[in-house]
């Protein structure tokens, strides 16, 4: 029960998130904002609502980066829209990933496929914010199909990405 509240909370805050990226970008395009008015933003915010966590200068910055990273997929779009019939294993892991996971993988990984694969993985196996670093690190996304094997047909899943991973390390 405790994940799944969890999980609900973390798929609320990514649309917060979003939606509040979406703003910050259509204000800024149309009203060419200065790089400090974030800041501006930011104090304002802690002046009328003290003790408000979680909307930094820093924080509002990557939400419009999250914004901008997932604006032109449909899938993602859906989500920030309260339309989540388009495909609920994509979007499952994607509401299962902190906006933390979501920031390192859109920090490092442009294109959208190769972010799933991190999405799915962070997702399906539990990664910490460190291990993903260290997936990004070693560009996993390149690697995975490379491994000879039949995990896959002989394994659940979980224990075949597992024992993938095993070997490559």
């Amino acid at each position: 029960s405790r994940y799944i509240v969890t999980k609900i909370a973390n798929a609320e805050s990514l649309k917060l998130y979003f939606n509040i990226g979406m703003s910050i970008e259509q204000q800024a395009s149309s009203q060419n904002w200065g790089s400090k008015v974030l800041d501006f933003v930011s104090e304002r915010l802690q002046l009328e609502l003290p003790g408000l966590r979680g909307f930094s200068a820093s924080n509002l910055k990557k939400m419009r980066v999250f914004y901008n990273a997932w604006k032109d997929s449909e899938l993602i779009g859906s989500l920030a829209t309260n339309q989540t019939q388009n495909d609920g294993k994509l979007l499952n892991g994607f509401v299962s990933v902190s906006f933390t996971h979501h920031f390192e993988i859109i920090s490092k990984i442009k294109n959208e496929a190769d972010r799933w694969y991190y999405i799915n993985g962070a997702a399906l196996q539990h990664w910490t914010v460190e291990q993903l670093r260290i997936e990004l690190k070693n560009q996993s996304h390149l690697h995975e199909q490379k491994l000879p094997n039949n995990f896959p047909n002989t394994m659940p899943d979980a224990l075949s990405n597992k024992a993938m991973r095993v070997f490559k390390d």
